[in-house]
């Protein structure tokens, strides 16, 4: 976070929770919130130790300058203003608890103290010279910071890349059409049996280092949501090398927002990811070897610590890459 987007949200602090007293709130607030743009979430919660500290005091959502913003529920607008060069709108939903959400940087369209109903247009994503394109929604009561993806109605719309659908034992997996390199953020996932010889034959493992979490669903450690964890991560220090499982042609070298640095070798008919990394060694249209390096381990992307994060398909479905880091 910047010092400019900072000072933002202290001074917006200082607007939506000192313009009136009141103490904490206790118990969850009733209420269901949609999302206000259509964009994934590209930064979670995590709320500050202490009032002033630093942290992140709401979510972000992926945007669009230009792209309409919508009132999450009804409510009155109580603040509709510029803070920092940023426009910053405030709907209270219950006035009885101050429970009201915000947005920035937004160009409003309403006034203060106007009602509005739940999707109504509020204004559109702001164009920010020294931040990515986006929308930071918050939600507080009294003076206390909420996470709004815990009272939202479900996953904003349409929908976008990163999500998966899960199919039980047997079944066959509806083909998703893609474009380009999309296929490894849409890929659908199917269970695989274990051990199976295609993926496991003649491999070698990408990183030296214990498991240190598994695929399947678990609590996401950055965003704080019960998601997919669509790969198998290896607790190796930063600086360590990550190599490729099969021998392959390097099909992206990118910087992603959620997996950081990351490869992707294709291997005919089976592709493997490493990410997270540190740096990158090769390039697209490269010829890489079985145990060839390909990057440095890192924590780049959305990652909590030094690790390499290894992923699998089998033509354009995720699987367990579990295999990959013991190879038969």
């Amino acid at each position: 976070m910047g010092i400019r987007h900072r000072i933002v949200l202290v001074l917006l602090s200082a607007i939506l929770l000192g313009a009136a007293g009141g103490s904490a709130a206790v118990a969850a607030p009733a209420i269901d919130l949609d999302h206000p743009v259509g964009g994934r979430v590209t930064r979670g919660f995590a709320p500050p130790g202490e009032r002033w500290g630093a942290g992140h005091r709401g979510v972000d959502l992926s945007a669009a300058a230009g792209e309409p913003v919508r009132a999450s529920a009804d409510g009155v607008i109580s603040f509709r203003g510029t803070i920092a060069g940023r426009g910053v709108v405030a709907i209270t939903h219950q006035p009885a608890t101050r429970l009201r959400t915000t947005y920035e940087p937004v160009e409003a369209v309403v006034s203060a103290g106007q009602r509005v109903r739940r999707g109504q247009v509020i204004g559109r994503v702001q164009a920010v010279v020294d931040r990515h394109d986006g929308l930071h929604w918050g939600l507080i009561e009294g003076e206390t910071y909420l996470d709004p993806l815990s009272h939202s109605r479900g996953a904003p719309a349409p929908v976008r890349p990163n999500q998966v659908r899960l199919l039980p034992a047997g079944a066959t997996p509806r083909p998703v059409e893609t474009d380009g390199a999309a296929w490894a953020e849409e890929a659908v996932v199917t269970p695989v049996p274990v051990g199976l010889p295609w993926l496991a034959r003649g491999s070698t493992r990408p990183a030296d280092g214990p498991v240190t979490s598994g695929f399947g669903m678990r609590l996401h450690p950055v965003l704080h949501v019960w998601k997919l964890h669509d790969g198998v991560d290896i607790g190796a220090p930063c600086g360590a090398p990550a190599r490729s499982a099969l021998a392959g042609t390097v099909l992206v070298a990118e910087r992603h927002v959620a997996y950081g640095n990351r490869v992707i070798v294709d291997h005919g008919g089976t592709r493997t990811g490493y990410a997270h990394l540190a740096a990158v060694n090769v390039a697209v249209g490269q010829r890489v070897e079985a145990g060839q390096q390909v990057g440095l381990v890192g924590t780049t992307g959305w990652s909590t610590g030094c690790h390499l994060h290894v992923m699998a398909w089998r033509e354009q479905t995720l699987v367990d890459p579990s295999w990959l880091v013991t190879p038969q």
